[in-house]
């Protein structure tokens, strides 16, 4: 992150982004993704809709879900339903 730029907006694709791993994981019964995408998502929407922009704690909050969700699927071979500890 640039210490410059103390706010980000939260985009179109990010939202899409968090929405389909959100959906798709739920449809194929990884609940595990999809309990840390859909609140991630809600928390990005409803600021976003308030007109705020993200800031560093926000970036670093949907980087961590992301290799939380990125951990998990690397798991799905070994155990599908395995929770993320």
């Amino acid at each position: 992150l640039d210490p410059d730029l103390a706010h980000y907006p939260i985009t179109d694709d990010l939202l899409r982004a968090l929405h389909t791993l959100k959906g798709s994981a739920r449809m194929a019964g990884i609940f595990a993704v999809s309990d840390i995408a859909g609140p991630t998502e809600k928390l990005c929407k409803e600021m976003r809709n308030n007109g705020e922009l993200a800031d560093n704690e926000l970036v670093d909050l949907v980087r961590e879900a992301m290799a939380l969700i990125s951990y998990r699927i690397t798991q799905l071979l070994p155990d599908p339903y395995a929770p993320i500890p």
